[in-house]
């Protein structure tokens, strides 16, 4: 699956409704063969790890605080699911978020459903489990690896992320993660 096509099917789905876009997800991945399903995904891990850097974990931080790797893996996929105009805009400068972000904490705690969708849809297509060795199931890489790049320091980030800073009152780094709230 080129990138061109995996980015047609997310655009067709996209919005920032979690639930409504993995209703739509699941959808598009069922009408799909296996194979494109195994694309789909293997496509998808290549997309996040795009903005799977300490900059763009620092721009996460200013919208909620401390972020978890999890939780950056949830952000990073709501973000994706706003459609490639987004995601492409906020991998080139993460502060481009603003005004287009999360509103709410349930839409980066629902994204997990569009995460999981592809290996669930290639699970009920297969009937196999995905993670047994041999499966056929994707592995193209772990969306869960450490960020690239060099840490922000926490200190700069409002000088950073000046329209992030203004759109989210954010939170405290070592207090954990803070509701997001928009100013």
């Amino acid at each position: 699956m080129s990138p061109d096509e995996f980015w047609a099917v997310v655009d067709r789905v996209a919005g920032p409704d979690p639930a409504a876009a993995a209703d739509a997800l699941t959808g598009e991945l069922q009408a799909m063969p296996v194979e494109q399903i195994v694309a789909y995904e293997k496509q998808f891990t290549a997309q996040m790890a795009r903005a799977n850097t300490f900059l763009h974990r620092a721009a996460a931080e200013t919208i909620m605080g401390y972020t978890s790797q999890d939780v950056f893996v949830s952000f990073r996929t709501w973000v994706l699911y706003q459609g490639r105009e987004v995601f492409d805009a906020f991998v080139a400068d993460p502060d481009s978020l603003a005004g287009r972000g999360p509103t709410d904490d349930e839409q980066i705690g629902a994204s997990e459903t569009l995460e999981l969708a592809p290996i669930e849809a290639w699970q009920a297509k297969t009937g196999r489990d995905p993670s047994s060795a041999g499966s056929g199931a994707a592995d193209g890489g772990s969306v869960y690896e450490d960020p690239m790049g060099t840490p922000v320091d926490r200190a700069l980030l409002a000088a950073r992320f000046p329209r992030l800073t203004a759109a989210y009152v954010g939170g405290a780094p070592s207090n954990g993660p803070a509701p997001i709230r928009t100013r």
